[in-house]
């Protein structure tokens, strides 16, 4: 399942799937500057459990697969609670 990562949002915010689900959060964060050019934001997953969590980075993809039922809450490192997300493992 594929989730993206954009300017100051994840989407989908809550995602809900079964054990053994890997997730694939890309990274879209990037805006045209009117130009020609782009201007790319830095953000990240960042696992609230502690769990594996991706760089900071502003283009690329990471995967986590959830083994365990639960509900995983993260947010964006840079952005903090205002740019977060949970995944529900049921």
């Amino acid at each position: 399942m594929a989730l993206t990562v954009s300017n100051n949002k994840y989407t989908p915010a809550r995602d809900s799937v079964a054990p053994g689900s890997t997730l694939t959060w890309t990274w879209n964060s990037c805006t045209g500057d009117g130009y020609g050019g782009s201007t790319c934001t830095s953000h990240s997953v960042q696992f609230d459990d502690g769990g594996e969590s991706s760089d900071i980075q502003d283009a690329g993809t990471f995967s986590r697969t959830f083994a365990n039922a639960g509900t995983y809450t993260y947010h964006c490192a840079v952005h903090g609670a205002a740019m977060a997300g949970t995944v529900i493992v049921k």
